[in-house]
């Protein structure tokens, strides 16, 4: 019976090592856990009623000392240790030997009772009771220093585990603080980013306001160049003209000097006539005349109808030209509205552009107004035209009317063509007075022309210079791009470290939440078990399972460190590809030295070309001064000669005269020379002047452009460095948090390894 009962004792203390409490993780729920841990405590109570009455029954057996109790007493101990083995196999793997070593003690201990009881089946009552009084005290002292052992071991685990996820909890909550304060920087980052996009944007699109502004000059250009050939046409028309009129003006008077010739020799063959032939034959005579009038007046009236029809074509000429510089007008006026509008629209951007088209504007006005005054001109003209047409007609129909009175009244012939050539004379002076006035015209719109092709002139320059400030903003506008693509690649590596930050701080937050749930259930646990005593066995096992939790832990933290050292590549990546920006800004600078370099070494060439100009002009002196030295020299020879001269030819006055003569006119030559050197000097005095200003204004110039440029660079380099700082104190941040969680690592691993040790000391005695 007593082996029955050991042997379903050692089936039942027996326990099956769950999967779940094997590979347990600190995500799983708290209502898990607690189920869990209420089961384990069910089975810790089983395990001490089962021991209570194995006790019980060894107490209350008669016999020596029998099998089945000591088999009792011996079969927890093996089981545990089978049990611990099990247990704890998942997650230590050095407990191996300690199980072997276990279960080795556990079959001695076991092999012992049996030669025991065989032994004491010999001896007497009086033996037996004897060794059944020295057993019972041994196995309860036995079992008193197990408890209290375990009791001690789970204490000191459940405060290391208490500790160990109290620093864990801080650690993360400084974490987080830190995390929060890198989220907050980059927040910083990124306005200050959205700020640059900004600026960045509002650069391009006055660059594309500015470069709109230039297409619609360079429209205006373009209808200005159009309107100045259309009014070059009309002066070309309008000059044809005039010359065809002049021609025709010639053509009249010449045809009224041959009139006037056919006249007088018609005068004084009628008075030859009159002398000779009489009454009849002068009636004759004045027929005759009058039907050649007729003739000439045919002819006139076709000139003039010819005369009438290229009228009519100029004046359809100058009504198409009056159409087209209306609408060019029209067209003008639309655009000045335009251009105005677009400078309300612009006027907030830049005062100096607003001038200048108002100025470009009222230029524009001018050549409208002088459009409209050439236009008014023609207008004029073509009333006047109309007039002389009108007038023409007019001597026209007088014309015939004259000639039908001087066929109808013969003897009144002689007064109408007097009053006639009296009129003619008139029509053809004021003909030549209107010729003067469009030959007038004419030189008014060559003026009008003139001023115009200067305008043209203005208008191109300003167009060259509004092409060049474009060829800058455009330059400036790719440069600010460049900036942009930059700035929104460094804000799309801040916006995935964020991410991946964001990611962590979720992930840590989570895990936070489950350690706090995990530190409450605990304490919870621990309180309990302070209270109560049965719970022995359950501090063993919730041990083990911190044990595995730790080792859970530390899988994720190393999880964790090595997402943090991916992160930290990709920092090193990126302050690699920063340095490589870093370094092409330098090389930028070191070419901005190099051309500094090279303008000094301009201005240097400029010092020299200007110290060679000093040294010509030095030489120009010295050689002025040899002259007037030579000069002086030549004085004295003269003088010295002269009072030879005097001395040797005191009696030739007149050879001396001329010799003096001479020498003058020498000394006039020497000092024309002497002027003109002092005029040549002066000259390069003030060339040299002129060079040295503009060499200095031109390196004034060059310093301005290179120390703007040094500037700029210094700026970006500034900009660069402030990116490398962060860059760097971001670079520290995680290599600090990467230290912090090495170090946390290390202390999880001593922890364990302590504890590793202690388990194993426990279980080895």
């Amino acid at each position: 019976m007593a082996p029955t009962l050991g042997s379903t004792a050692s089936t039942e203390t027996t326990p099956t090592p769950s999967p779940s409490l094997s590979g347990y993780r600190p995500s799983l729920p708290a209502g898990k856990e607690l189920s869990k841990l209420d089961h384990i405590m069910q089975q810790a109570k089983e395990v001490q009623d089962q021991l209570l009455a194995g006790v019980r029954m060894a107490s209350q057996s008669t016999r020596p000392v029998s099998p089945p109790a000591t088999m009792c007493l011996a079969e927890p101990v093996a089981v545990a240790s089978p049990a611990a083995g099990r247990s704890l196999e998942p997650g230590v793997g050095s407990l191996k030997v300690q199980e072997s070593r276990s279960t080795s003690v556990g079959s001695r201990h076991a092999a012992a009772p049996c030669s025991f009881s065989t032994s004491t089946r010999r001896v007497d009552d009086q033996g037996t009771d004897r060794g059944r009084g020295a057993v019972r005290p041994k196995t309860v002292s036995a079992r008193r220093a197990a408890e209290e052992l375990l009791e001690s071991v789970r204490r000191r685990a459940l405060e290391a585990e208490v500790d160990r996820l109290r620093s864990e909890l801080a650690s993360t909550e400084a974490a987080k603080q830190r995390l929060q304060a890198d989220e907050a920087a980059e927040a910083e980052a990124g306005a200050e980013a959205a700020r640059l996009l900004r600026e960045a944007r509002l650069e391009v699109t006055r660059l594309k306001a500015a470069l709109q502004r230039q297409t619609g000059n360079d429209k205006l250009m373009k209808e200005a160049n159009a309107q100045h050939v259309a009014l070059q046409q009309e002066l070309r028309s309008t000059q044809a003209e005039a010359a065809r009129r002049g021609e025709e003006m010639r053509r009249a008077e010449a045809q009224q000097r041959e009139l006037q010739k056919e006249r007088d020799e018609e005068r004084r063959l009628r008075l030859e006539g009159e002398k000779r032939l009489g009454q009849l034959q002068g009636s004759q005579q004045r027929l005759e005349e009058a039907e050649a009038l007729r003739k000439e007046a045919e002819k006139l009236l076709a000139d003039r109808k010819e005369d009438l029809r290229q009228l009519q074509e100029l004046l359809q000429t100058e009504q198409s030209a009056r159409l087209a510089s209306d609408q060019r007008c029209s067209q003008t006026e639309d655009q000045s509205r335009r251009r105005s509008d677009e400078q309300e629209q612009l006027r907030s951007q830049s005062a100096e552009m607003l001038r200048r088209e108002k100025q470009e504007k009222r230029r524009h006005e001018e050549a409208y107004e002088e459009a409209r005054n050439a236009q008014r001109d023609a207008e004029e003209q073509c009333r006047a035209l109309k007039a002389d047409l009108a007038q023409c007609r007019s001597e026209l129909d007088a014309a015939t009317e004259e000639l039908e009175r001087s066929k109808a009244e013969g003897d009144s012939l002689q007064a109408r063509q007097r009053l006639s050539a009296e009129q003619q004379e008139g029509r053809w002076k004021d003909e030549a007075a209107k010729r003067l006035e469009s030959e007038r015209r004419v030189t008014s719109l060559q003026a009008s022309l003139d001023e115009l092709s200067r305008e043209k002139a203005n208008l191109e320059a300003q167009v060259r210079d509004l092409q060049a400030k474009l060829a800058l903003q455009s330059s400036r506008a790719e440069h600010l791009q460049e900036e942009l693509r930059q700035l929104q690649e460094t804000e799309e590596t801040w916006l995935q470290e964020r991410a991946s930050l964001k990611t962590q701080l979720t992930s840590q937050s989570a895990e936070l939440e489950m350690n706090g749930s995990a530190l409450g259930g605990l304490q919870q646990r621990l309180d309990t078990e302070t209270r109560l005593v049965q719970q022995r066995e359950e501090e063993e096992r919730s041990l083990r399972e911190s044990l595995q939790r730790a080792q859970a832990d530390l899988a994720s933290e190393r999880k964790a460190v090595q997402e943090e050292k991916r992160l930290a590549r990709q920092k090193v990546e990126e302050e690699r590809t920063l340095r490589e920006s870093l370094q092409q800004v330098e090389a930028d600078l070191a070419s901005a030295k190099k051309q500094l370099l090279e303008e000094k070494r301009l201005v240097q060439q400029k010092m020299e070309e200007e110290s060679r100009l000093r040294e010509g002009l030095q030489r120009l002196e010295n050689e002025l001064s040899a002259a007037q030295q030579s000069l002086q020299q030549e004085k004295q020879l003269s003088r010295q000669a002269l009072e030879e001269e005097r001395r040797k030819h005191r009696l030739q006055q007149v050879d001396v005269a001329s010799e003096r003569d001479a020498f003058r006119s020498q000394l006039e030559e020497k000092t024309s020379l002497f002027r003109s050197a002092e005029e040549d000097r002066s000259t390069l005095r003030v060339q040299l002047l002129e060079a040295k200003k503009q060499a200095e204004a031109n390196a004034r110039m060059s310093l301005e452009q290179v120390q703007t440029q040094l500037q700029e660079a210094d700026e970006r380099v500034a900009a660069l460095e402030k990116e490398r700082d962060m860059f760097k104190s971001d670079v520290e941040h995680l290599r600090s948090s990467l230290r912090e969680r090495r170090n946390a690592e290390s202390s999880l691993r001593a922890a364990l390894q302590a504890v590793k040790r202690m388990l194993g000391m426990r279980l080895w005695t």
